[in-house]
């Protein structure tokens, strides 16, 4: 095994030799924006990230289910006596329905989130609004797209 100072000084002579290839690599790489890399290895490891995701899942059903269930806990205590499940039902199935017809993944947002720093909104029809997916993970638990 080499010491350190050794893999530092092949390192060092690594570099000198190289060094406009590597400042060019560089320059190249920076050029590219983090997110368009990630985009980048998306697109390349489908199949991985797809099997990475999936055996996560399979090992961590039990973390799944206490999740949803707390979801569905949380919603349940969200919801006001007043509001309409009839009407809280036929956003979902409006929601589904414009998935199934245009093929892209809609999704029902809380436009005021059930959680969130400066208040806390409720599940109610008045409360829920029918948005892309994409959309919706950009939103995440904003009350709107400038909040921090």
């Amino acid at each position: 095994m080499k010491c350190t100072a050794t893999r530092q000084q092949i390192a060092r002579t690594y570099y000198l030799r190289n060094r406009e290839r590597i400042k060019r690599q560089s320059k190249e790489w920076n050029l590219i924006s983090t997110l368009k890399r990630e985009a980048i290895y998306r697109d390349d490891n489908r199949a991985k990230i797809s099997q990475r995701g999936k055996s996560w899942m399979a090992r961590n059903a039990h973390k799944i289910r206490s999740y949803t269930n707390n979801r569905h806990a949380f919603l349940k205590l969200a919801k006001p006596r007043w509001a309409s499940a009839e009407e809280i039902k036929r956003i979902y199935d409006k929601a589904a329905e414009l998935t199934a017809r245009t093929g892209l993944r809609y999704t029902v947002d809380h436009i005021i989130p059930l959680i969130n720093k400066i208040v806390c909104g409720l599940h109610c029809e008045d409360n829920l609004q029918i948005m892309l997916l994409t959309e919706n993970v950009r939103k995440n638990n904003k009350l709107s797209e400038g909040e921090n």
